[in-house]
């Protein structure tokens, strides 16, 4: 009993060991990886920075959240010159030969396919950023400075994220009901 006991006690200590060295190896790996790549590619200084901060240290908060914001922003971007691709299409389907009916519907379906798409992206980086503002903000000690440059990120971005997705709707039905139009 006093054997079995003392083998449990001294697992906790040996599996920790044993994770740090593992650990230890996948970090040791990723820097050799980048430095390889450095010497065999060539990288540049900003490649080196995200490659480090992404595989090795992780970012500071302010830039993870920049870089956030830059992706939803250009996501949206994105999404409303799509719509206003969209609307090109549209333009030219009701152009195309009425008896190219499948060539009609299946650039309209395509076009539905592609915004569906640009939004699924939009959302994607959006609802984490979004989320991780909230908590922010629901914080019990929360830091002032902190709080004001997420209100003014949610207030920047809310407007415009809800008016591209407004705009993409109103495409999406105007592509949908064209698409119904097309198979009667």
């Amino acid at each position: 009993m006093l054997l079995l006991s003392g083998s449990i006690a001294l697992a906790g200590p040996c599996g920790e060991i044993v994770l740090s060295a593992v650990r230890r190896q996948e970090r040791l790996s990723a820097l050799a990886t980048l430095e390889r790549d450095i010497v065999m590619h060539n990288l540049s200084a900003p490649e080196i920075k995200n490659r480090f901060e992404n595989e090795l240290i992780g970012c500071e908060l302010g830039d993870w959240a920049k870089k956030r914001i830059e992706k939803v922003r250009e996501c949206e971007i994105s999404l409303t010159a799509y719509c206003k691709d969209a609307e090109e299409v549209l333009q030219q389907v009701s152009e195309l030969d009425p008896s190219l009916k499948f060539e009609r519907k299946g650039r309209i379906r395509e076009c539905i396919n592609q915004l569906n798409s640009e939004i699924d992206e939009l959302t994607k980086h959006w609802n984490p950023l979004n989320e991780w503002m909230t908590a922010c903000l629901t914080q019990p000690f929360l830091d002032p400075y902190v709080a004001d440059v997420v209100r003014g990120s949610r207030s920047e971005l809310m407007p415009t994220l809800q008016n591209s997705v407004k705009i993409s709707r109103d495409v999406l039905n105007v592509l949908s009901r064209r698409a119904e139009e097309l198979e009667k």
